[in-house]
C-alpha cells in the first residue's frame, strides 16, 4: 500500500533572517514607543534622569503604570495585528518577504497572534533556547511557533 504525502512544501524562514527581521521590528517599536512617551511624558525618555527620583513609588505611579499598560497594548496590537492582517507579517518580516501562517498554511487569527506574542516570553525565559530551536528544527519553528501552531515561511 502506497502512502500519499499531502504535506505542502514550504520555504521556511530560518533563524538568522528572522533574527534580522526582529531587529527591524525592534527599531519600529522603539520609534512608536518614543512617540507615545513624548505624548505621555513630554519626553522620549520616560525614566527619571535624576537618580534620587528613581524610587519605587515612581514605577507604581498612575502615569507610569498607565504608560506601561499602553506600551504593552501597542506591542500586542503591532505584532498580533500585523501578523493576522492580509500581509501576515510585521514590517521586519515584510522586508524579507516572510509571513506567519498556521502549520496548515492558513492565516492566523488575531487571538492566535496574541498567544504567539505572549508565548515568546517562554521562548526567552529559558535562556533564549526557545528562539534558538528555530535554527535546528526541520520547519524552522521556535518554541513560541510550536506553542501557537504557527510557522514563518517565505511568501511565494
Amino acid at each position: 500500500m502506497e502512502i500519499l504525502n499531502d504535506e505542502k512544501k514550504y520555504n521556511y524562514g530560518g533563524f538568522w533572517v528572522r533574527f534580522v527581521a526582529s531587529i527591524i521590528d525592534s527599531i519600529v517599536i522603539y520609534i512608536i514607543h518614543s512617540i507615545s512617551a513624548l505624548v505621555f511624558f513630554g519626553t522620549m525618555f520616560p525614566m527619571p534622569q535624576d537618580p534620587e527620583s528613581m524610587q519605587l513609588e515612581y514605577f507604581f505611579s498612575g502615569q507610569y503604570m498607565g504608560y506601561s499598560i499602553f506600551s504593552l497594548l501597542l506591542d500586542v496590537v503591532y505584532y498580533a495585528g500585523m501578523q493576522s492582517s492580509s500581509k501576515q507579517a510585521t514590517i521586519g518580516k515584510m522586508a524579507f518577504d516572510l509571513k506567519v501562517v498556521r502549520t496548515d498554511g492558513s492565516r492566523i487569527t488575531f487571538l492566535r497572534g496574541v498567544g504567539r506574542y505572549f508565548s515568546k516570553i517562554v521562548s526567552a525565559i529559558i535562556l533564549m533556547i526557545g528562539y534558538i530551536m528555530a535554527a535546528f528544527d526541520s520547519r524552522k519553528q521556535a518554541l513560541h511557533d510550536k506553542i501557537a501552531d504557527t510557522m514563518v515561511i517565505y511568501e511565494k
